[in-house]
């Protein structure tokens, strides 16, 4: 099926990814007074600015993937966990568009602003849903094929008896 995964071995992936985004925001920080182009500050003030999102939703992916590698019940909270994440990663696409559309392109277009409103509620609302059954979906059929396997390990005992 997939790769059999360690809670250490999340943990110290997700660790290391994380300090790694660190130091790069801090190199790109530490770059903006000896780099000439407003481009460049005003994209790092953007990521600076979205950094509570970035870091809540890299957060909760984690923790989703934590509770994934659980025996049951104890990976029951993993779909609740990406569902919630998945809505910070919608917000923060959302939040690129409306950068890309305000401070890139400077092309202001009345009610543009109240229409992604509206279509992150609807768009967000969605794909927390779609997580969250597909999540559970997958819980409950890693469930039944492990109980078809042990029930066909059962049978193969008694066979050779």
């Amino acid at each position: 099926m997939g790769q059999i995964k360690s809670i250490a071995g999340v943990l110290f992936s997700r660790l290391i990814g994380f300090l790694i985004f660190i130091l790069v925001m801090g190199l790109l920080n530490i770059l903006v007074p000896y780099v000439d182009n407003i481009t460049y500050t005003t994209v790092i003030s953007f990521l600076n600015s979205n950094l509570w999102v970035i870091i809540l939703f890299s957060l909760l992916m984690a923790g989703g993937e934590l509770f994934s590698v659980l025996m049951p019940p104890f990976n029951l909270p993993f779909p609740l966990f990406n569902a919630i994440g998945s809505i910070f990663l919608i917000k923060f696409f959302f939040n690129i568009f409306v950068f890309v559309d305000t401070q890139l392109i400077n092309v202001s277009i009345p009610g543009v602003r109240i229409t992604l409103k509206q279509l992150f509620i609807i768009i967000a609302a969605i794909v927390f849903l779609i997580v969250l059954i597909s999540g559970y979906v997958k819980l409950l059929v890693e469930m039944y094929s492990d109980k078809q396997e042990s029930s066909s390990e059962k049978k193969v005992k008694k066979n050779r008896r």
